[in-house]
């Protein structure tokens, strides 16, 4: 059972089948043995489950003797943050992110916020979980600091208030929607700010269209710029004045037209690398984790990736979607975040990511190295083949036989080249898409 429920960068299962308070004890125990955690932060989501397996897991640190302190409820994004500003020696967010309500699990931090994944020794933890447990001999307080973190997230920038439509999906960071508004003074209107850990009213997924939906439709009729944040409150997506989402990357491209530096993943809008200049900007793996490691270690300003995970050096390098906020409302100022956006639409022309059904995703890489006859090659993750005014990714699933296809140029005329591209290397390898 213990085997199912590791993943990459967290573990995660079905609640009383695949996860029960006992594993949160044992997990909680051998995370803090493997890695000699003498202080640790624990928080969670609202999900029905989550409050018992915290009380699991800080069970679990007493038995290690650790000096706990206890959040309650709170993001991710406000865990990471605080690991960092108060030294603690590691985290532990009890969440299953976005996935369904019957879901749970955990995510692992260790020093500075870094995530604790199969890289860096999660998987390893499976070996301890059948020890015996000594009893308690820690210590644990609870404590809040909703208000300390906001107010962190609020001095990125300074704004005139205007109206803005936060959607924090009945999740983790409903309560600091609450005080973002309160401090700030913004004329919001708070939607589903109310933990729900049924998630009754939409996913808990912000890239679903389906969660979209309401917050679409009001920033359209009403003019406003509006946010919506995934369960555990560390990836945002941003609607403008209009009713259109703005891809994290390109709305990251924005801001970075004013600051000096810049990661993004491989799958990420040539704007943003144009904006603070080539020699400024870092390129990583898809993934958040390696998107954090990047900021922490190069100090960037920012780091962006397309599923609404965004990085910021002065929050530790961590996710902070009400900093993003600050900075996004203090960018724009009176003007509209749709017509800034646009101007960046008309130059850069993306594709979103296709997702194709392969029998062979390494001997479709590989084909995928000579597909074009100019353009540079780089296996960082995939095949990314670019040119000095555009690229073309592909890219295998870790946990399926699918590749990932996704491009972008400068010019429409490039843009239908690559798209062509995309339709010849499909047929040939006999890819469907999913």
């Amino acid at each position: 059972m213990f085997e199912r429920i590791f993943k990459n960068y967290d573990v995660r299962g079905i609640v009383d089948e695949e996860l029960l308070p006992d594993t949160y004890v044992r997990l909680a125990y051998a995370f803090a043995s493997h890695q000699g955690l003498s202080s640790v932060i624990v928080a969670r989501d609202g999900r029905a489950s989550s409050a018992s397996f915290a009380q699991a897991a800080i069970s679990g640190f007493l038995r290690a003797g650790c000096s706990i302190t206890d959040i309650g409820v709170a993001s991710t994004s406000q865990l990471k943050w605080l690991v960092a500003q108060k030294n603690f020696c590691g985290g532990l967010m009890i969440t299953a992110s976005h996935n369904p309500p019957e879901y749970n699990g955990a995510k692992f931090y260790l020093r500075g916020g870094v995530a604790f994944g199969e890289v860096n020794g999660l998987h390893e933890l499976k070996s301890l979980l059948s020890q015996n447990l000594p009893e308690e001999s820690g210590t644990c307080v609870s404590s809040s600091f909703v208000h300390e973190y906001i107010a962190a997230c609020i001095r990125l920038g300074s704004f005139s208030p205007r109206k803005v439509f936060i959607n924090p999906s009945g999740g983790a960071s409903c309560e600091e929607a609450k005080t973002f508004v309160e401090q700030s003074g913004i004329p919001a209107v708070l939607y589903n700010a109310s933990i729900d850990g049924s998630f009754s009213l939409h996913s808990p997924n912000p890239l679903d269209a389906s969660a979209q939906e309401v917050l679409k439709e009001y920033c359209a009729i009403n003019g406003c710029i509006g946010v919506l944040l995934d369960g555990d409150g560390d990836r945002i997506i941003f609607v403008d004045e209009q009713g259109i989402a703005v891809p994290p990357d390109l709305l990251c491209a924005l801001l970075a037209q004013r600051l000096s530096s810049a990661v993004g993943t491989v799958n990420c809008t040539l704007a943003l690398r144009d904006a603070v200049g080539a020699d400024n900007y870092v390129q990583t793996k898809v993934g958040n984790v390696h998107v954090q490691k990047a900021v922490q270690e190069t100090k960037s300003a920012i780091g962006a990736e397309k599923s609404g995970h965004v990085f910021l050096a002065q929050m530790h390098g961590c996710e902070a979607p009400f900093g993003l906020l600050t900075l996004v409302l203090s960018f724009i100022g009176d003007s509209s975040l749709h017509e800034l956006v646009s101007v960046l639409r008309k130059k850069y022309f993306s594709s979103v990511e296709h997702n194709y059904r392969s029998q062979d995703p390494d001997a479709d890489l590989l084909r995928a190295q000579t597909l074009f006859d100019t353009g540079s090659v780089s296996e960082l993750d995939g095949v990314l083949i670019s040119g000095a005014d555009w690229w073309f990714s592909v890219r295998k699933s870790n946990t399926e036989p699918l590749i990932r296809i996704s491009y972008e140029a400068t010019t429409a005329d490039m843009f239908a080249f690559l798209e062509k591209q995309e339709q010849i290397f499909c047929t040939e390898r006999n890819l469907f898409k999913v």
